[in-house]
């Protein structure tokens, strides 16, 4: 029987805030089968982030011309999206395929994460309307190589030299958040940007000044807001290799400097809730 794809466009992953919990009931899953993993399985459609026409200036995208999905027909659009998908999760599951979804994409990509044996992932790829399965890993960050081994100050005499490197340029440390109160990131000296300083909330806000102009957090619970605080210090010392002031004092009596000392930073928690990102919801 032929099976028809409705023309789909795109929503945005990375707000979580358009995430949806499936509603289809899932295969059952054996709870003693090995080698059961996360996984994420696409769908076919085309994207709404590619439509041109659901780009706008409004309240929600800050009055920058950027995809807002609050408009009426991004709304609509994600209710037959997710009519769909659940059509394809109950197609998949009558052909057999063993899977628990957890949650549905309405953003950026099309298509649901689940669980499933690994050896249920090579049937799923060759069904015509999934275009791929990835194993999803859960990321922790580690600590990286230092400032010395990419030869920083060689380059810093094409650029005015260490004080000035990386002046204007803004730098996103997409980690475990930045304390501010690090003598490396004290803003003496700073100009205030150019468009000011951000912050997701207004308790992020105490979490900027003239040096790291951004403070925002994602967790994973969209009904709830997050500290942008570092709690475990590899933000602040990723971004401390990345913009740590010129020749900034250490207790050691040495003093250190990052690889764009002039830089402005700016602070994406992305570890604000789990096991090695610590504190929870702020609200």
């Amino acid at each position: 029987m032929r099976r028809i794809i409705p023309f789909l466009g795109l929503v945005c992953l990375l707000n979580t805030g358009f995430l949806t919990t499936s509603a289809q009931a899932a295969s059952p899953l054996n709870a003693s089968s090995a080698q059961t993993a996360a996984i994420f399985v696409g769908l076919k459609g085309a994207p709404l982030a590619a439509d041109p026409n659901m780009k706008a200036s409004t309240r929600f995208t800050k009055w920058r011309r950027r995809l807002d999905p609050t408009l009426a027909p991004a709304k609509q659009y994600r209710a037959s999206l997710t009519a769909y998908q659940n059509h394809e999760i109950a197609y998949l599951h009558s052909l057999g395929l063993r899977f628990h979804v957890d949650r549905q994409y309405n953003v950026l990509l099309n298509g649901f994460s689940a669980h499933a044996p690994l050896s249920e992932l090579p049937r799923l790829r060759m069904v015509s309307n999934v275009t791929g399965t990835t194993i999803q890993r859960h990321l922790h960050p580690l600590l990286d190589r230092s400032v010395a081994l990419v030869h920083a100050p060689e380059a810093w005499s094409q650029l005015g030299g260490g004080p000035n490197a990386g002046k204007g340029i803004m730098i996103a440390d997409i980690d475990t958040g930045i304390e501010i109160t690090n003598p490396c990131f004290s803003d003496k000296g700073f100009a205030p940007p150019p468009f000011g300083k951000h912050a997701d909330t207004t308790a992020n806000f105490k979490f900027t000044n003239n040096k790291v102009i951004v403070a925002r957090a994602f967790g994973g619970d969209p009904a709830h807001t997050f500290s942008a605080a570092d709690s475990i210090g590899h933000g602040t010392f990723t971004g401390a290799i990345e913009a740590c002031d010129y020749k900034t004092p250490t207790p050691l009596g040495t003093k250190i400097s990052g690889v764009a000392p002039a830089a402005y930073l700016l602070n994406y928690n992305v570890f604000p809730q789990d096991g090695c990102g610590g504190p929870g919801p702020s609200s």
